[in-house]
């Protein structure tokens, strides 16, 4: 089955309640949850941009590049919600040195082998048996995401993964993750 058939899945704060009859109904079925790092759990923000948010942070990589960077509200509650619905793993485009520094600044509660990033995505480099079920939560258009979605074929026991895109993350107040939102994103994941 072609995965860009399957239905993108939207923010609806209206239907919170989903999460919990997702799992009864399917929590025999193994299942991996990948969330993305950027602009869907924080933001990098440039120079040019306001730099706003409850966390800032500014880091200094060994290669000396520079960045600053905030915890998007709600990200530590929705990261706490996955985990209770199944294995939890981050799956980014940035490196390992600086995947793991986010992670480790923002305690986003990672283990250092449950972080893909570019690297091991470009090796194709997992090490995970293939599972029922396997989700990405992403603030990009899916088409926008064929890397990640080829890679995390390797996983899936169907070779399809799906797909959840939530609002870009840019800083500030703006699209919180709030309790709702997040059980309507695990409950309307389902296809």
């Amino acid at each position: 089955m072609d995965p860009s058939h399957l239905p993108l899945i939207e923010l609806d704060p209206k239907d919170g309640y989903n999460v919990y009859h997702f799992y009864i109904r399917n929590k025999d079925m193994t299942k991996y949850i990948f969330v993305d790092l950027d602009e869907t759990l924080i933001h990098t923000f440039n120079s040019w941009e306001d730099m706003e948010g409850d966390k800032v942070q500014q880091f200094v990589l060994s290669d000396g590049d520079e960045y600053t960077t905030c915890l998007r509200p709600g990200a530590m509650e929705f990261l706490a919600k996955l985990r209770e619905i199944g294995p939890v793993f981050m799956l980014t485009a940035a490196t390992n040195e600086y995947a793991n520094t986010m992670n480790k600044s923002f305690n986003l509660g990672f283990e250092s082998e449950d972080i893909y990033a570019r690297e091991q995505v470009n090796r194709n480099e997992i090490s995970l048996p293939p599972a029922d079920m396997v989700f990405l939560i992403d603030n990009l258009d899916k088409r926008d995401n064929y890397t990640k979605l080829q890679f995390l074929r390797f996983v899936s026991k169907t070779k399809v993964t799906n797909y959840i895109q939530c609002q870009t993350f840019s800083g500030g107040s703006f699209f919180p993750l709030d309790e709702e939102q997040i059980e309507n994103k695990i409950g309307r994941a389902h296809v």
